[in-house]
C-alpha cells in the first residue's frame, strides 16, 4: 500500500479516496493542509501505486487503513466518497485510532443506490475513458478541461477489477445500522453534488451520528479539491486545527 507523507509538524492526518481515483485526487489541497498538519496520503489497494488484490469490498479496505494507522498512530481520518464510507467503518471497528472524522462527498454507510441509467454507465467503465469523462460530466459542476484530463489519467490507475467490485460494495453500502458506535468528532463536508446533496447527506450521515456537524460548500460539484480548491482547502484546513 503506496503512502506519501508531506507537512513535518501539526495534528496527523490521512488522506482516504474514492472510487476510480487514487491518492492523487488530494493533490490541489495537499500543500494548503500540509502547511498545519502532518498529512498522509494512501493509494488503496488496486489504485496508484499500490498493489492489485483479490478482492475490493469494504471491509478489505478497512483493514488496510487500520493496519496503516496501527503503524502511524491516531489520526483525523479525511475520507471522499468511497473513502469517507471507509472511514465510517475505520472509526466503528478501531474508535481508538481515530482523532477526528471528515467525510467529504461521503457514500453513507447504508449504501447508494443509483439511477438505473448512471449504475450501467458506473458499471461499464473499468478501462474505458470515455465513459469515465462522461461520469465526470454528470458528477461535477464546476470541472475545467485540464482538470478533467488530469482526473481521468488518475483513473487510468485503477485497476480494472477495484472498479467493478468496489462500485458495488459501495453502493451496497449495509453497515448503517453501527453508525451510533462512533465516537469520534465527525464534520461531514458537502457540496451541491448532484447524488450526494447535502440534504441526503444531512439524513443519512449527519443525523445518524452523535454530534456530527454539517458544512457546505456551495457551488462545486463531487470534485470539490478539483472544481474549488481554494474553499475546500481552507475549510478542511480549520476542521484539522
Amino acid at each position: 500500500m503506496a503512502l506519501r507523507q508531506q507537512g513535518a509538524s501539526g495534528p496527523q492526518v490521512l488522506l482516504l479516496h474514492g472510487w476510480m481515483t487514487s491518492g492523487a485526487v488530494f493533490s490541489p489541497v495537499i500543500d494548503d493542509l500540509a502547511r498545519s498538519a502532518r498529512v498522509f496520503t494512501a493509494d488503496l489497494r488496486g489504485a496508484g501505486d499500490s498493489d492489485s488484490a483479490s478482492s475490493y469490498g469494504l471491509d478489505d479496505y478497512a483493514r488496510d487503513v487500520v493496519a496503516v494507522l496501527q503503524e502511524l498512530g491516531p489520526a483525523t481520518i479525511v475520507g471522499h466518497s468511497m473513502g469517507g464510507a471507509i472511514a465510517q467503518l475505520v472509526a466503528i471497528e478501531q474508535p481508538g485510532l481515530v482523532e477526528q472524522l471528515i467525510l467529504l462527498n461521503s457514500v453513507p454507510a447504508r449504501g447508494m443506490q443509483l439511477p438505473e441509467d448512471a449504475m450501467a454507465l458506473f458499471a461499464a467503465s473499468a478501462g474505458d475513458r470515455e465513459k469515465q469523462a462522461a461520469i465526470l460530466g454528470v458528477a461535477c459542476l464546476q470541472l475545467g478541461g485540464p482538470a478533467r484530463e488530469q482526473l481521468l489519467d488518475i483513473a487510468a490507475t485503477v485497476d480494472d477489477a477495484a472498479i467493478q467490485q468496489s462500485l458495488i460494495a459501495w453502493t451496497t453500502g449495509g453497515f448503517e445500522d453501527r453508525l451510533g458506535a462512533i465516537r469520534a468528532l465527525t464534520h461531514v463536508v458537502a457540496t451541491s453534488d448532484p447524488f450526494l446533496p447535502p440534504s441526503l447527506l444531512q439524513e443519512a450521515i449527519v443525523d445518524r451520528i452523535d454530534q456530527a456537524k454539517l458544512h457546505v460548500i456551495e457551488g462545486p460539484g463531487h470534485y470539490p479539491m478539483w472544481e474549488a480548491p481554494k474553499q475546500t482547502s481552507a475549510l478542511l484546513t480549520s476542521l484539522i486545527a
